[in-house]
């Protein structure tokens, strides 16, 4: 039975595993940092995300000037990050071991530029004056249950919002990938300027909503793949292109036919008929969010997947038991059926893996089909 020192020294490996992946840049100092808490590293932001933060203060904070306010400075990721852009950060945080292990951290990385308050924000707390308000309401109820309305967040942002629009140029808020967009749209109001849905590694990692006071029209929508060695491809729209988008549907299903799977990021921005206008894709089905290009177009790469069609099958049990036998190790993909991806590959009795996708899907013309599909590679400049 493991004691309560192998207990620490796993727990320890662990946080330096994580770090490593999510935090880079801070690995090589992984010895001499402070982390009070696992759940503390779970949450804060990745240095991919952060460094994004970073590149969207360019019209609000001059390089080496203006005062950023982080109203949840938690570990301390974004905070260290603006510091590095701006002239002064005033970090707030309400739990004493943070704020601790941020004093200690900021020392480490030599940013000097910080000014610590352990206290928790709310609309009666003065703010020192400042270009850009960022805060990342905690998601989490006193009981530890998750929560998702903006009202139910720690701290409560909505009524604090007039004051802080009041008192800065720019208001981000980080928020939780679930969020529904619609919803956020219509409860921040005409002050919201965008909506970024900020994706890396094909995840959503997380919205993030920037305010400013005066603001007029419709919020632009930004949806954007981020990487560590190229620089985030964005695509720009709004809700009510989308709600005004034509929707144009396949006609057919072909053999040699490219079949486009979005990213969740694009998924999560609503662009379901958008689509088609950007990169010429037909949609398979109005609630199939799976697209066609004839095999003569090239593949968009930053928001889709590719797969060439190598067969047509109609959707049955023939076509799962002649198919069981063809591809014994394949992965099975259900889009828009009655059964889930990992409950028809049991039914067929397939095993997940392989360079063969078969795509289960309902079409407008043809029913429910089988797409017989590999992967395409897409090479970038």
């Amino acid at each position: 039975m493991a004691g309560f020192a192998d207990i620490l020294k796993d727990l320890e490996k662990s946080n330096e595993r994580k770090l490593r992946t999510k935090l880079p840049d801070w690995a090589e100092h992984f010895a001499e940092l402070s982390l009070p808490t696992s759940l503390s590293l779970e949450q804060c932001s990745s240095t991919l995300t952060a460094q994004y933060k970073v590149s969207l203060l360019d019209a609000y904070l001059p390089e080496g000037q203006g005062v950023v306010c982080d109203l949840t400075g938690g570990l301390g990721v974004d905070s260290m990050a603006f510091a590095r852009r701006a002239a002064r950060v005033h970090y707030f945080e309400m739990q004493p071991q943070l704020a601790e292990a941020m004093k200690h951290n900021s020392a480490v990385f030599g940013l000097s530029n910080i000014d610590i308050h352990c206290e928790e924000v709310g609309r009666q707390t003065q703010l020192p004056e400042c270009d850009v308000v960022y805060a990342d309401p905690a998601r989490r109820s006193s009981s530890g249950s998750k929560v998702f309305l903006l009202e139910d967040c720690t701290p409560n942002i909505l009524p604090m919002l007039p004051q802080l629009l009041q008192s800065s140029k720019l208001v981000m808020l980080k928020l939780a990938p679930m969020a529904d967009i619609s919803m956020l749209c219509k409860r921040l109001g005409q002050c919201l300027k965008e909506l970024h849905v900020v994706s890396a590694r094909g995840e959503v990692r997380e919205l993030l909503c920037l305010l400013e006071k005066g603001h007029q029209g419709e919020a632009e929508i930004v949806v954007t793949e981020l990487s560590e060695c190229k620089k985030p491809e964005e695509c720009r729209l709004l809700l009510s292109q989308e709600r005004d988008a034509a929707l144009q549907l396949a006609d057919s299903v072909s053999v040699g036919d490219t079949l486009l799977v979005p990213s969740a990021a694009l998924m999560k921005a609503g662009a379901f008929k958008l689509i088609s206008r950007q990169w010429g894709a037909r949609k398979l089905d109005v609630s199939t969010h799976l697209y066609l290009q004839s095999s003569d177009q090239e593949p968009p790469h930053a928001f889709f997947s590719a797969y060439q069609i190598e067969q047509v099958l109609e959707f049955g049990k023939a076509a799962m038991r002649q198919l069981a036998t063809q591809y014994p190790k394949a992965e099975v993909i259900a889009r828009n059926m009655p059964l889930s991806s990992d409950a028809l590959a049991a039914k067929m009795k397939i095993k997940r893996g392989g360079d063969v996708f078969i795509f289960a899907c309902k079409t407008k013309t043809m029913g429910e089909v089988f797409l017989v599909t590999k992967k395409k590679l897409i090479f970038e400049d």
